[in-house]
Parts: C-alpha cells; sequence; structure tokens
C-alpha cells in the first residue's frame, strides 16, 4: 500500500485556543484545501449531539394531575414553571438524582431553592422560576436524568399519575459555530484555516469538550486504520493475535486511563495525579485514592466499577513498574491494535 497519500497530505501542527468561562475559540491550522469544511462539520455535528449532560426529566406537584390544572398560591402556570424548570443548568456525573422544591407563602422562586441530592449542582441559581402569593403551600418533586442526545415525549408516552414528563435535551453546548480562512505554507496561502467558537453552559469547559468530541470522532475511525499512523508501518492482517501469551504480565494492566469512558472529573483528577496506566491504579488502596486532591467517594465509585468489569480491583499486588515495561509497552500496543 502507497502511503504518499497520508504522508504528504497537509496536516495542521498549531492550534491556537482562548477561554474566557463557559466561550472558548480554538483556531486549528494549516489543513489541506477542503478539510476545514470537512473536519468544522464533523466536530459541530458531533458537539451539539453527542455530549453527556443531565436536565431535569420530570416533575410531581403535589394535588396536581396534569399541566393543564390551576396550581394554587402561583402566579404562573404550571406550563410556564415547566418550561422555566427546563432551563435549569445541572451538573452532576450521576445517571439519575432526584430533587425536591417546598414553598410556603409568597416568594419569587429562584433556582436556588431547588434542594437536590448529594453529587447535584446547580450552576443558575439566580434563574426566575415562578411567583407565589402568600396562600401558596407548593411541594415539587424532580426527577434528574443524565443522557446524550434527546428525549421527546408525545401524548402516548406512559407515565404515572401526577408525574408530568418534561422533555429533555441533554447536550451542554449551547451554540457552535466555525469560520475558515486561509492559511500560509511555504508561501501558497491556498490551505485552509479553521476557526471554532463554542459555548457551553457552564457545566463543562470549551477546551473539554472538543477534547471530548475529537476523542470520539476518532473512536470510530481507529478502527478502518490498517497502518500504524506513528510509524507509517503497514500491519499484516496475518499478524494479529500473535503476541505472546507466556510474558509473566497481565497485558490488560497497561491500557491506558485515557481509553476509559472515564467521567472529566475523574479523568483530570487521575491525570493529575500522574497516573496513566490500569496498573498504577490498581496497586493503590482506596484510602489513598481518597486522598487525592479533588478526589471524591463518587469518583471511587466509578473506578471500582470499571476496574470490576475488568477483572481488577484496587489494592493489588503486583510489581511496578517491570523491569521490562518498554518491551511490555510495545506488547501491549499491537494486541489492543488487533482487538
Amino acid at each position: 500500500m502507497n502511503l504518499d497519500s497520508y504522508n504528504k497530505i497537509i496536516k495542521p501542527n498549531q492550534i491556537n485556543s482562548s477561554e474566557n468561562g463557559n466561550i472558548g475559540k480554538f483556531v486549528i491550522e494549516p489543513l489541506q484545501k477542503g478539510f476545514g469544511i470537512t473536519l468544522g462539520n464533523s466536530l459541530r455535528r458531533v458537539l451539539l449531539s453527542s455530549i453527556r449532560g443531565s436536565v431535569f426529566s420530570s416533575i410531581k406537584i403535589s394535588g396536581i394531575s396534569h399541566e393543564y390544572e390551576a396550581l394554587a398560591g402561583a402566579v404562573q402556570d404550571v406550563v410556564q414553571i415547566c418550561l422555566n424548570l427546563r432551563k435549569v443548568i445541572i451538573k452532576t456525573d450521576l445517571e439519575e438524582a432526584t430533587a425536591t422544591l417546598k414553598i410556603s407563602g409568597s416568594h419569587n422562586v429562584t433556582a436556588a431553592m431547588i434542594h437536590t441530592t448529594s453529587g447535584v449542582e446547580i450552576l443558575n441559581k439566580d434563574l426566575f422560576l415562578f411567583e407565589t402569593t402568600e396562600i401558596a403551600d407548593i411541594e415539587i418533586s424532580l426527577k434528574i436524568l443524565s443522557g446524550i442526545g434527546s428525549i421527546v415525549h408525545d401524548i402516548k408516552t406512559e407515565r404515572p399519575i401526577g408525574e408530568l414528563l418534561l422533555d429533555c435535551y441533554f447536550s451542554p453546548v449551547v451554540n457552535v459555530n466555525f469560520s475558515i480562512d486561509n492559511a500560509r505554507v511555504d508561501g501558497f496561502t491556498e490551505h485552509d484555516k479553521l476557526s471554532i467558537n463554542i459555548e457551553t453552559n457552564g457545566c463543562i469547559s470549551p477546551r473539554d469538550v472538543i477534547s471530548v468530541s475529537s476523542g470520539i470522532l476518532r473512536s470510530f475511525l481507529k478502527p478502518l486504520l490498517n497502518f500504524d499512523d506513528e510509524t507509517l508501518r503497514i500491519i499484516d492482517p496475518s499478524s494479529k493475535n500473535k503476541v505472546p501469551d507466556d510474558i509473566g504480565f497481565d497485558l490488560n494492566l497497561l491500557r491506558k486511563i485515557d481509553d476509559l469512558e472515564l467521567s472529566v472529573r475523574s479523568a483530570n483528577c487521575l491525570s493529575q495525579g500522574g497516573i496513566k496506566y490500569i496498573a498504577q491504579l490498581v496497586i493503590k488502596d482506596k484510602e489513598e485514592m481518597l486522598r487525592m486532591p479533588n478526589f471524591g467517594r463518587k469518583s471511587l465509585d466509578e473506578l471500582d466499577n470499571i476496574l470490576e468489569v475488568m477483572g481488577c480491583r484496587f489494592g493489588m499486588n503486583i510489581a511496578w513498574p517491570p523491569k521490562n515495561l518498554d518491551n511490555l509497552l510495545e506488547l501491549a500496543k499491537k494486541r489492543f491494535e488487533n482487538e
């Protein structure tokens, strides 16, 4: 196979980024002519559709059986209250959670008055929800759901009596747009420069969200490669599964932490702690993990579940680093590429 197409095409070697809160701009250059719109469209679609987020999925108001019923003591109707609750920005690593809102008397009710379970944070606490009068005695139960994409309910959707279902749009990415300009390479300006502007709702930074999106695209395309893109070495399909089994070390322990589908918080904690491989993780006990900066019980439970699926656990007694680490890493790379 001739790899000149891959080797000689113009690839980006300069990325400039700037962030201001939840707004970020990323400039990628140079790109082969035409790849600006290819890469821009691909990243934009993934950013808007495939990033995990959390929202209120349903509410239950005491004494209310449907959304068109009058709510005593509330100035706004139930429909408007539901619409306002959909604007609440929720940050959590939990799959599901609950929250409550209890109001008595006259108030301008804001999102700060919502009581959430541990591990759930409301970011826009000053968001106005509804206004109550002196006769108000309102109790609302809310369910929180995390997911990707969207869930749109219709009139036929089954639900418990008194539970009001909310359409769910999970993505924490508020807006993405991109532009393409000319980039100069060796005096020629016919190459592309891609500028991507990203706005999130604050649950995740623009830098993290574009990193996750890039990883998603890479994970879909990597199985199609039949050559090593670092050494430009063509991989012989017949060489698959030729990694020797009797090597004295479990190669699964040399999987990179980056390959695990971890939450952003857990991944950042491990990275800051210098933990790169599974082996470096399993030799630590749980108490040692909890002493890491910003590493909490939720992150510990997340990793504990992942290790259990892999047949591993915290506190394993293994020699790290092994004497032949470089050779083992090469064997591990070969095995994982062939999976």
